[in-house]
C-alpha cells in the first residue's frame, strides 16, 4: 500500500473534508475512485474539487461521520497506482527506485532506502554498502535525483550514477 493522502478537517455541512495530498499524481482523486483507510476498509469518492483539495466519500453525510476520518491516512495499491498514473519519459515512482542499487563505475556503493524532497528537490537516501562502511565511509549519504547524474534501470533494479561517490566521501 502507498500512502497517498490524509484526511483534514471538515468542510462545510454536508460530510465534505479537505485532503492533503502526499502524493505528485493529483488526478487520481475522482469520482468512484476508491482508496484504503486501513488494509482492509475502503472509502470510495463520492466527489472532489481538484482546486480546493475538497472531497467527499459515499456514506459520510453529516460533519459528524466525517470527523471520524479526520486525520486517516489515505492509501492506494502498487497495481492501481500503476493503472491510473501516468509517467512521462525518464519518470519513474518512488516505490520503482526504493530498492535501487547504486553503482558507479562498476563499484555498488549502496541502496536506495528511501526518497525524501526537499523543496523542489527529491534526494536518494541511499544505505551505503557494507564494503564500503567497513573501509570507513558514512552509512547512509543523500544524491539528489538529477537525470542527467543518475540513469535508472528499474527492471534491473540498478542505477549508474556519476558523482555519486565524491558525495559519500564527502558525507
Amino acid at each position: 500500500m502507498i500512502q497517498v493522502a490524509t484526511v483534514g478537517k471538515t468542510v462545510g455541512l454536508k460530510g465534505e473534508l479537505k485532503l492533503h495530498h502526499k502524493t505528485d499524481f493529483t488526478d487520481q482523486f475522482a469520482a468512484d475512485k476508491v482508496f484504503w483507510i486501513e488494509p482492509n476498509k475502503s472509502l470510495q469518492i463520492e466527489s472532489y474539487k481538484r482546486q480546493s483539495q475538497v472531497v467527499k466519500f459515499y456514506g459520510f453525510d453529516t460533519v459528524e461521520s466525517s470527523r471520524t476520518l479526520i486525520n486517516k491516512e489515505i492509501y492506494t495499491t502498487i497495481d492501481d497506482t500503476r493503472e491510473n498514473c501516468a509517467l512521462g519519459s525518464g519518470e519513474y515512482f518512488w516505490f520503482d527506485i526504493v530498492g535501487c542499487e547504486v553503482i558507479e563505475l562498476d563499484e555498488v556503493l549502496g541502496v536506495v532506502g528511501d526518497i525524501q524532497r526537499y523543496g523542489d528537490t527529491d534526494y536518494l537516501l541511499i544505505n551505503t554498502s557494507k564494503t564500503l562502511v567497513d573501509g570507513g565511509y558514512a552509512k547512509l549519504f543523500l544524491v539528489a535525483y538529477d537525470k542527467q547524474q543518475l540513469t535508472c534501470d528499474i527492471k534491473n533494479k540498478k542505477i549508474i550514477a556519476s558523482n555519486a561517490k565524491v558525495i559519500l566521501e564527502s558525507s
